[in-house]
């Protein structure tokens, strides 16, 4: 429910940064990760997504100890079954 609801939270025409913990299960338990999300959809204005794009890694400087990051420019690429198979396949 809880990335339902951080969705919920992105609008449709303007860039957002989220921090989300995912929690998620594997063959040894129950994971958890925390995400660094940049969200910049194609409908967002060009200076929008400048702004987002140059700010981005000061801000994944400051919070120290966050290794995921997921860029997305619609709400497909942050569907949750895909996010976690990567996530599987990639340990």
């Amino acid at each position: 429910k809880k990335w339902a609801d951080m969705l919920e939270y992105l609008p449709e025409n303007d860039v957002r940064y989220a921090i989300i913990d995912m929690f998620y299960e594997t063959k040894e338990g129950l994971r958890t990760e925390i995400y660094f999300i940049s969200w910049a959809p194609d409908t967002a204005t060009i200076k929008r997504k400048m702004l987002c794009a140059s700010s981005k890694d000061a801000l994944k400087n400051a919070l120290q100890g966050i290794r995921n990051h997921l860029q997305a420019t619609c709400k497909s690429d942050l569907d949750l079954a895909a996010i976690i198979n990567d996530k599987v396949k990639s340990k």
